[in-house]
């Protein structure tokens, strides 16, 4: 029997350590996933000449064995981004894989031995154009982290490879590639979710034919799916029972595309399921405001932080959603906002935002704080601290609520005769009563910020709290009252912890000084400008800045003098030369070194706060020349809003 067929007029199956695919145009050919590459020895048989593209489903080696023997035959490698570092680092992975104390049960040593050369990279909802043929990308985490489908139109039909999210009707290749971590909920398959998250995306796509890795070609993949989908609920209501009756735990978690959205009156709609919570406000047009909108569920962000679609399709069949219009956030942190991005391209989805979460929006690596999500997101309106406005036919007001972090904003709006409060994760509704959150020191936490935000709140008096992770909550003014008392209760405590109680915030704040933006570019022979932030949380004070750097770099100047008012903010600016014979490998640090005086005290704290520049790029051809984005983009696409851009002085 020949390992060779055909499955239609363009379109061909090989028998390899994996299935592989040959999509052909004329004398050219483009292939879904490798094998060990010996389809290179067939192909004068079809009359193709070359294969142009090898795009492949997840890095499991027995996809990829043969990309060596495959490039070297002229073909250029696409693979999942979200993956990619398998294939161009394999030598790194394995030297710092860990041998001993190893809690990671995933299959990633399954993997290549040695790099291959990547060409491309598959973006989940991306496209990738061969020809005449558009390949549509669809993120698949669970039998790896970083899988991925690949749809396209062949011959009149819809064709979905699917790599090994599903092998036959109701089957899998193999079970044990769901459990990623030692001891995790659900038995330990924490890629089971994901995985079934990525069945009910599939699903929705209606393909006419599901091309898998490994197992048998299905031409029925609703049924095909529904089966597996089955089959998983009975698994994972046998893993609950088990551990509920081990840990007394009796609420179900379910299988995700199972949990319906909630719906908390006329209009408001919540997925309590997704990580974070997400609201949603569908207007009488068929408009929506989401309310954050993060992962869809938790074990995503063990998938490497991937977000896949959640709640529109659901919204347009039970609430009449027809537009994605406006999106704002509760607070920057990526569980919130994985979402935004996606909205925005997909659908030009509307991005607002609290005018204090604006910038870190748009500049994430310019902040060296927790949770950042690296895609920058623009800010269409920024909106003032208390302005109201209309959408939808609702009236909204916008606060500021630090406590959780000093980036957070609280939505305030009444809906369907109730007052709304959408408060993000300043405040959580325990079993026991309100539950603040946090404190989170690296968040940028100062003591009253929960007592001040919660009695914000209180003045719009609200029916409703919409929680970033425990729901919504009915709430009135005695739930409220002991949400202050234990604001107090904290902050007394913070502060008996202080060695100066009057100077706590310095206990509390790790990054009283930063310098912005954290991260930057710049080419050898060039400037950069670098700006040392100081929030002084003692009395009125004087604080001299120096900033080191490399001793071959320049620095102007050589220290600054910056007068400080007590609880306010300053700054220092600083230009730093780079010589253009510069050599160095990685990302330079450069610390800032702080001293503060007041009075007749002086308290050097030394080199408090760093920030990393990246030299990078070609020789100019003078010496003095701005950072600025266009050099970013060329240089490092995942650093691009690290930089300040500013022209140099005269």
């Amino acid at each position: 029997m020949s390992r060779l067929r055909q499955l239609s007029r363009h379109l061909y199956v090989y028998q390899d350590t994996c299935l592989v695919y040959l999509l052909v145009d004329g004398e050219h050919g483009l292939l879904i996933d490798g094998g060990s590459g010996s389809i290179v020895d067939q192909l004068g048989a079809l009359g193709v000449r070359q294969i142009e593209w090898v795009l492949h489903t997840h890095h499991h080696r027995d996809q990829c064995q043969g990309d060596a023997r495959l490039v070297a035959h002229g073909a250029s490698l696409a693979v999942p981004e979200q993956e990619a570092h398998f294939f161009t680092e394999a030598e790194q992975f394995w030297r710092s894989s860990r041998q001993v104390h190893n809690y990671d049960l995933s299959t990633d040593s399954f993997t290549l031995s040695q790099s291959v050369p990547v060409a491309a990279t598959l973006a989940d909802y991306a496209s990738f154009r061969w020809r005449s043929y558009t390949i549509r990308v669809l993120p698949a985490p669970g039998h790896t982290k970083g899988s991925i489908v690949l749809l396209v139109e062949v011959d009149g039909q819809t064709v979905a490879f699917t790599g090994d999210l599903i092998a036959g009707p109701g089957t899998l290749w193999h079970l044990y590639d769901l459990q990623w971590s030692y001891g995790a909920g659900l038995g330990g398959s924490d890629g089971l979710q994901p995985a079934v998250c990525a069945l009910a995306d599939l699903r929705a796509a209606t393909p006419d034919r599901l091309l898998p890795s490994h197992g048998e070609i299905m031409d029925d993949p609703s049924a095909a799916i529904d089966a597996l989908m089955v089959n998983l609920r009975d698994l994972v209501r046998h893993l609950e029972a088990d551990a509920n009756g081990a840990t007394g735990n009796s609420r179900p978690v379910g299988l995700v595309p199972d949990r319906r959205l909630v719906q908390l009156s006329d209009h408001l709609w919540m997925n309590q399921y997704s990580f974070a919570n997400t609201y949603i406000l569908v207007s009488d047009r068929g408009d929506a405001l989401f309310m954050d909108c993060g992962y869809a569920a938790f074990h995503h962000v063990i998938a490497g932080f991937r977000f896949t679609e959640h709640s529109i399709r659901e919204l347009a069949q039970r609430a009449g959603l027809k537009r994605v219009d406006l999106f704002i956030p509760s607070h920057y942190h990526d569980d919130h906002i994985a979402g935004a991005p996606f909205l925005q391209e997909r659908y030009g989805t509307r991005i607002w935002a609290h005018e204090v979460m604006v910038d870190i929006l748009e500049h994430p690596r310019s902040y060296a704080l927790p949770c950042l999500l690296p895609t920058p997101i623009r800010v269409d309106r920024s909106l003032r601290d208390g302005e109201t406005f209309e959408w939808g036919g609702f009236q909204f007001s916008i606060i500021h609520t630090p406590g959780h972090t000093r980036y957070h904003a609280a939505l305030l709006v009444e809906v369907d005769g109730l007052r709304v409060a959408f408060t993000g994760d300043t405040l959580h509704a325990g079993s026991a009563g309100p539950m603040l959150g946090g404190p989170i020191y690296q968040n940028r936490f100062a003591l009253g910020d929960f007592e001040t935000s919660i009695e914000r709140l209180r003045a719009w008096q609200p029916e409703l709290l919409l929680t970033g992770h425990t729901g919504a909550a009915e709430v009135d003014t005695a739930w409220l009252d002991i949400a202050t008392r234990r604001a107090r209760e904290s902050a007394v405590r913070l502060r008996t912890l202080a060695p100066v109680a009057e100077d706590v915030g310095f206990s509390l704040d790790p990054s009283w000084v930063s310098i912005y933006p954290y991260q930057s570019t710049v080419r050898p022979g060039r400037y950069l400008d670098l700006t040392v932030q100081i929030h002084n949380h003692g009395p009125d004070c004087t604080a001299m800045v120096a900033l080191d750097s490399p001793t071959e770099w320049t620095v102007a100047p050589h220290q600054a003098m910056v007068e400080i008012a007590a609880g306010s903010e300053g700054e220092a600016c600083f230009r730093l030369g780079v010589p253009l014979d510069w050599t160095g490998d990685g990302p330079a640090v450069v610390w800032a070194d702080v001293t503060l005086e007041s009075g007749t005290s002086i308290q050097p704290f030394g080199p408090v706060a760093h920030g990393l520049v990246l030299v990078t790029g070609a020789q100019p051809s003078d010496g003095h020349d701005t950072v600025g984005e266009d050099v970013v983009l060329r240089s490092l696409v995942d650093l691009q809003s690290a930089v300040q851009t500013k022209k140099p002085g005269v």
